[in-house]
């Protein structure tokens, strides 16, 4: 079991958000920190025309997966509890209809309304480290 624990997060698994958003900043870092992923890869989606147009169609941070696919969403709480050393023992709670249903509704609440909290400062010491 404690193999398990010191595995590195599998590669390829990317973060994209909102980098004008302090609260967004600081909601990756928290991530980083909970998710126990401090190696995972990050960036702002503004340092990728397609990705930051994704974000903004879709009001949503934008997760890569190992094989390069686009995730939103709680979709994408989902790619990235899977690579966490904490919650991806939690995915088939996580995974049910209920749970991604309830998942989405307080992630599009969240999205919508992260504008009111977009002014935390963005050289907080949860700000991400650009991982490349």
């Amino acid at each position: 079991m404690e193999h398990a624990f010191n595995q590195t997060p599998r590669a390829g698994v990317k973060i994209y958000y909102d980098r004008d958003c302090g609260f967004c900043v600081c909601a990756v870092g928290l991530i980083r920190t909970l998710f126990l992923l401090p190696q995972i890869e990050s960036a702002g989606a503004q340092s990728e025309p397609a990705i930051e147009a994704a974000m903004r169609q879709r009001n949503s941070w934008v997760v890569l997966d190992a094989d390069g696919a686009h995730h939103f969403g709680y979709d994408a709480v989902l790619v990235v509890a899977a690579v966490s050393r904490v919650f991806r023992f939690f995915m088939l709670v996580l995974n049910l209809d209920i749970t991604r249903r309830w998942g989405e509704r307080i992630y599009r609440c969240v999205a919508t309304h992260r504008w009111t909290s977009c002014a935390l400062p963005a050289n907080s010491s949860l700000q991400p480290k650009s991982r490349s």
